[in-house]
């Protein structure tokens, strides 16, 4: 009979973001189990790359349209239930782990901007949906 595969598929994508396979006689708690580890292996948060500078993370690359521009530096974020973190001075790993979160979830963000126009820098705020992340690789 085969296998049966359990699959993450972006809509529109050629390829399944995750895969996991199940014998044909999977349980409920098995096919729940598969669905879990695929979930748990796609990315989850605000989409984009960063990296440290000056004591604040900077963002590289804006993966998708979220309100954030290549060169902004994150100065805090706030998590909807309120609870506020500076990151200044801080490391990636705390950066990260309170950037990410549900799809749907919103978290709020104090950043630094530079105006093209003036040459001076603004404080913003920007409230960012996280979404599920669908990262493709290049063939």
């Amino acid at each position: 009979l085969g296998s049966v595969l359990a699959i993450s598929l972006r809509k529109g994508m050629k390829k399944p973001a995750a895969a996991l396979r199940c014998t044909p006689t999977a349980s409920a708690a098995d096919q729940e189990l598969a669905h879990d580890k695929i979930y748990q292996k796609t990315p989850r948060g605000i989409g984009a790359v960063l990296k440290l500078e000056d004591g604040f993370p900077l963002v590289v690359t804006p993966l998708v349209e979220i309100g954030l521009l290549e060169g902004d530096l994150i100065l805090s974020a706030t998590n909807d239930g309120n609870q506020s973190t500076d990151f200044f001075g801080g490391d990636m790993t705390t950066t990260i782990d309170t950037l990410l979160g549900e799809p749907g979830s919103d978290v709020s963000v104090q950043i630094i901007r530079l105006d093209p126009e003036t040459g001076e820098y603004r404080q913003i705020k920007v409230v960012i949906t996280r979404q599920q992340l669908w990262i493709e690789k290049e063939e």
